[in-house]
């Protein structure tokens, strides 16, 4: 699963992706953590397979973001 693993995340690459250890994708958390305060200036989700808009409802994929900073929180759907 070295081609799957979580850093795959942060790589920035399109070529890599992490996929889930479980058959319940859509209940696996991720969290990333930094050691101080940290500007997000993009985050980009994908499908799972990565091909094509035309594919993005076929394939397992981040549907709520957790944004948590000290007590302060925001939450994304995506659609």
């Amino acid at each position: 699963l070295v081609a799957h693993q979580p850093l795959n995340l942060l790589d920035a690459r399109d070529a890599t992706a992490w996929c889930s250890h479980s058959a319940d994708t859509l209940n696996e958390p991720i969290t990333f953590g930094f050691s101080s305060p940290t500007r997000i200036d993009e985050i980009r989700i994908s499908t799972g397979n990565n091909f094509n808009e035309s594919t993005w409802n076929e394939f397992a994929r981040a549907h709520k973001l957790v944004f948590l900073a000290g007590k302060q929180s925001q939450t994304v759907m995506l659609e």
